[in-house]
């Protein structure tokens, strides 16, 4: 159960039996008989309350406490709360006007007392320090996190130089620099999808990927950082920090997910279409990228009140998100899918932190465009239950080809490349695929000149 709920149900408690201890000791007979008076009700309607419909006063009392506290702490504008609280109250005179055509009283002070004793002791919790701390999570990370996540922000009880221990906007708004792993997941195929697909198909189609992957993301525990039309982004190490030492393992097992669904959406796309569509389909191509390394998170974006204009809300344009090299290569990764025929790429940082959890296969070394070093890249195949002795044996053959591969040894590379497409000829394995022609393109040059995938990845 939340901080906020707990409080709402101990303010409701507290409220609901002081009030109804007061309904039945008869404290409030007075204005109760006054009221039943000026009804047109004979005195006696009060004891018809008391003794046959008593629960309707308790039943009142119950929620008027319960409902406005858990109103009031729960939404963040003032006015919204006041306005709710006070139809709260208004209706309660309404029901005694009701009832009072049917001959029966129902005393409205002490419900109405309830929501007005609820709803300041809701404003005093919404003005405290827990209070200013939930909003300044929900300015910052509101449909960014899972509920979880963000309950989890509400609470923390990290040190206060942390954003995720902010109790205000201003603080919750500090950047601070940390390894995290960042999850990019992007379409591919717009051009081919539009060529098949009317454009309300096609925005179906997009948002539906977008619908899934996102859920994806953020129940793994990731924080989104875009999703639009090109695709999601989300990182995993931020803002919760109890993610510090595993962001890598849980952006690897949700972008595995991610992959999952798109080829559910895929084959549930396919049947549901008839005729040339259902043949020419192409599917929704996904790409996705991973890398771990220090990035600078934060939100970012436009103060509120400085935008020269009435029109834009500087806050709707501002997010907490990720920015640095480590951002940008995580982009070139995600591309690079499209040249090898892979669906999912990962950083040598990530490999190096989720080996233990993950499966995968070395692909190429990559030149990163700052600084011109390189790094391996590994194709992300799955957990290690996922894998078959099958699949295990054929990560094997092509793990070492590969290294053949960079020896320049062609001939061993290629039949280690052979025999591991011998085992299963029929499943689709692009990455090996890629390896055999460029082999047999390589043997139609000079192996001393420089290889033309590494240009190519360096154009990237």
């Amino acid at each position: 159960m939340s901080r906020h709920a707990k409080f709402a149900l101990f303010v409701g408690l507290q409220v609901s039996w002081v009030l109804a201890a007061i309904y039945a000791l008869g404290f409030l007979i007075v204005p109760d008989t006054a009221l039943a008076r000026a009804l047109g009700l004979p005195v006696e309607a009060e004891a018809k309350l008391v003794n046959a419909h008593a629960f309707l006063q308790y039943a009142a009392i119950l929620a008027l406490a319960f409902g406005i506290a858990w109103t009031t702490v729960d939404l963040r504008r003032p006015l919204a709360r006041a306005l709710i609280a006070a139809g709260a109250v208004t209706q309660m005179f309404t029901c005694c006007g009701l009832l009072a055509l049917f001959g029966i009283y129902f005393s409205p002070f002490l419900p109405a007392l309830a929501g007005v004793l609820a709803f300041a002791a809701g404003a005093y919790y919404a003005r405290s320090g827990a209070g200013r701390r939930r909003d300044a999570v929900d300015a910052v990370f509101a449909g960014r996190v899972s509920p979880e996540t963000a309950h989890a922000l509400a609470t923390s009880r990290v040190g206060a130089a942390d954003p995720v221990a902010a109790t205000s906007l201003a603080e919750a708004t500090h950047g601070h620099v940390r390894e995290l792993t960042l999850v990019i997941c992007e379409i591919f195929n717009h051009a081919a999808l539009l060529d098949t697909l009317s454009a309300a198909d096609y925005l179906r189609l997009t948002n539906a990927f977008l619908d899934r992957a996102a859920d994806a993301l953020v129940r793994a525990g990731g924080c989104l950082v875009s999703c639009n039309g090109e695709g999601v982004t989300a990182f995993f190490g931020a803002p919760l920090p109890g993610q510090v030492h595993s962001h890598a393992v849980l952006g690897c097992r949700a972008a595995l997910e991610v992959a999952r669904r798109v080829r559910a959406l895929n084959e549930s796309w396919h049947q549901e279409f008839d005729g040339e569509i259902a043949t020419t389909f192409p599917g929704c191509d996904v790409r996705i990228g991973i890398n771990s390394g220090e990035m600078i998170a934060g939100r970012f974006g436009p103060a509120p009140g400085t935008l020269d204009t009435e029109t834009a809300d500087a806050a709707a344009l501002a997010g907490y998100g990720v920015a640095g090299d480590e951002v940008a290569f995580a982009r070139r990764l995600c591309a690079a899918n499209l040249i090898y025929g892979s669906v999912a790429l990962i950083g040598a940082r990530t490999y190096e932190l989720a080996e233990s959890a993950m499966e995968a296969r070395p692909l190429e070394l990559l030149r990163r465009r700052v600084g011109g070093d390189w790094l391996e890249v590994y194709e992300l195949l799955g957990e290690p239950h996922e894998l078959s002795e099958t699949d295990q044996r054929r990560r094997e053959l092509f793990w070492t080809g590969v290294i053949f591969f960079r020896e320049r040894r062609l001939d061993e590379a290629l039949d280690h490349f052979l025999n591991a497409r011998a085992l299963d000829e029929n499943s689709a394995d692009g990455p090996l695929d890629f390896y055999i022609r460029r082999i047999e393109n390589l043997r139609q040059q000079d192996p001393s000149e420089e290889w033309e995938t590494t240009r190519m990845l360096n154009a990237l």
